[in-house]
């Protein structure tokens, strides 16, 4: 699955007031992120690609990513055929897909589309298994 693929039609956006209004909130965010580094303070920051079938470099928080490339995960959505979702917003900033949506809640059930929140929170539990495991075999 390529996470990168631009070849959806493009989503008709302002891109200068798509930017500053991602700026504003990563300025936000990014002080925050900027503090547990400087208070030395090790985070692993998971955020979502979005929803808008764009590149997420224009996608706040997703473009935190530029700023913070060793702490943030940016996950974008996947379909039930490991294909990116229509709606998932992708690019080199991507660094996962996981599962987004439709989710089934019981096996008759479906809860509408998820997308990208039900993707990135998928992310934090494996981390937290892999770097469990990890620890695991060096102490054997």
């Amino acid at each position: 699955m390529d996470i990168s693929d631009t070849n959806s039609a493009d989503a008709t956006f302002d891109v200068d007031e798509t930017l500053e209004a991602a700026q504003e909130t990563n300025d936000i965010l990014g002080r925050g992120m900027l503090y547990a580094l400087q208070v030395d303070c090790e985070v692993l920051w998971v955020v979502a690609a979005g929803n808008e079938n764009r590149d997420a470099k224009f996608q706040s928080p997703a473009s935190l990513s530029q700023r913070f490339p060793l702490n943030v995960i940016t996950v974008a959505s996947i379909d039930e055929n490991g294909e990116r979702s229509a709606f998932s917003n992708f690019g080199s900033l991507v660094s996962v897909a996981a599962p987004g949506g439709r989710n089934l809640t019981t096996p008759k059930r479906t809860v509408g589309r998820v997308g990208f929140c039900g993707s990135a929170r998928h992310v934090p539990a494996s981390t937290a298994t892999t770097l469990a495991e990890q620890q695991a075999r060096h102490r054997t």
